[in-house]
């Protein structure tokens, strides 16, 4: 193992595990149509202007935490403190493309909207802070997601998906109406976005299901794996990072629909997934026929890790070939299982959360010297 070890900051800490980190976005996005009519969805990813890092934190302590960051985290302060935001424990999380809503799904099966966070100056008091529920599900929320991309309505639009009836919803969080799309037969683990007309899911069967929202309907569907899908990650130059039980991480074609390579990469689940291109922030190029593809994959074994991924063996069919995917950087620091991991493209910031109670910070700045 050649990978480099990435030392963390700790950023946060509490003594319930910490099941869901989410990154605030900022309004400002670079968004690159492609030839084949799609936005390119990895400059739609979550990001910060300046060098300010907002996160919101989900804990089994029924609460949320608001922590914003100055790099290079000098500065790190609890903005605010949301008690009793739910009465289970949190699960999931995520931020309105203009980053002024926070959802958050949690076992009480609701889904709570946060509006009015203030994210200038002191912290507001708690009665400034609005939230109204959205219920609907029948069991546990694991994965809710706002669509990234521009339209008339988009912003508002949330997906949302988990255990009980199975079912994925899509909502407006202005007039809180829902719309039922299409059941699985097992526990929903991961929610993609493609456009702001089709929303993936992933199901604990393996099951993919891409989602026509304006007919609710399934537009197509595929078995990608008979170990249960986790986590869909985000997706790069029309490839999707998908992370699974038992270890398992696939790539899969979005153009052609089919799985491009399989790899064990962990001894556990693969809790959270994500791909990028070095290049790929705000206000430069994305090169989109760059050799290497990075993904990070964290999982219930407590590891983290950064991985090279040579696109023109994967899209040629040698993706099992020695050095098509390869191990550059490991996330050392958390004491139990990794729970969930976000990046910015804009900083080239990874930051986890655990069963251990702990929220870590990693610089991949200079990952892409390494390959």
């Amino acid at each position: 193992d050649q990978a480099v070890i990435i030392n963390p900051v700790l950023l946060f800490r509490e003594s319930n595990p910490l099941r869901s980190v989410s990154l605030r976005p900022t309004s400002s996005k670079v968004v690159l149509s492609r030839e084949d009519g799609l936005e390119d969805s990895l400059t739609l990813n979550p990001a910060t202007t300046g060098e300010n890092i907002t996160l919101a934190v989900g804990s089994n302590a029924k609460s949320i935490t608001i922590v914003d960051m100055t790099r290079p985290f000098n500065a790190i302060s609890i903005r605010h403190e949301l008690q009793g935001v739910h009465r289970g424990s949190i699960y999931t999380s995520d931020w309105s493309r203009d980053g002024k809503i926070l959802a958050s799904g949690s076992n009480d099966k609701t889904i709570r909207v946060i509006r009015n966070i203030p994210m200038t100056g002191q912290a507001a008091d708690r009665q400034d802070i609005s939230c109204t529920s959205l219920k609907g599900h029948t069991g546990t929320i694991r994965c809710l997601k706002f669509c990234p991309f521009f339209g008339s309505s988009a912003a508002s639009v949330l997906a949302s998906g988990g255990a009980g009836d199975c079912r994925m919803r899509l909502w407006d969080v202005q007039t809180e109406n829902c719309t039922a799309l299409a059941a699985h037969q097992d526990h929903i683990h991961g929610i993609s976005w493609v456009n702001n007309e089709v929303v993936l899911s992933g199901c604990d069967k393996g099951v993919l299901l891409a989602h026509d929202i304006r007919a609710a309907s399934v537009a197509w569907s595929t078995n990608l794996s008979h170990n249960g899908i986790c986590h869909l990650g985000n997706i790069c130059d029309n490839l999707l990072l998908t992370g699974h039980t038992n270890g398992e991480v696939n790539i899969f074609d979005m153009r052609t629909r089919r799985r491009l390579s399989s790899h064990i990469l962990h001894s556990g689940d693969v809790r959270s997934v994500a791909m990028w291109t070095q290049t790929a922030v705000p206000g430069s190029t994305v090169d989109v026929d760059a050799a290497h593809l990075f993904g990070l994959t964290t999982s219930f074994d407590g590891q983290g890790s950064v991985w090279s991924f040579d696109k023109q063996r994967l899209l040629s069919g040698n993706s099992n070939s020695e050095g098509s995917v390869v191990k550059v950087a490991r996330l050392v620091g958390h004491t139990d299982k990794i729970l969930s991991s976000v990046y910015s493209p804009h900083t080239h910031d990874i930051i986890t959360s655990g069963a251990d109670g702990n929220v870590l910070s990693w610089s991949a700045s200079n990952i892409a010297s390494t390959v």
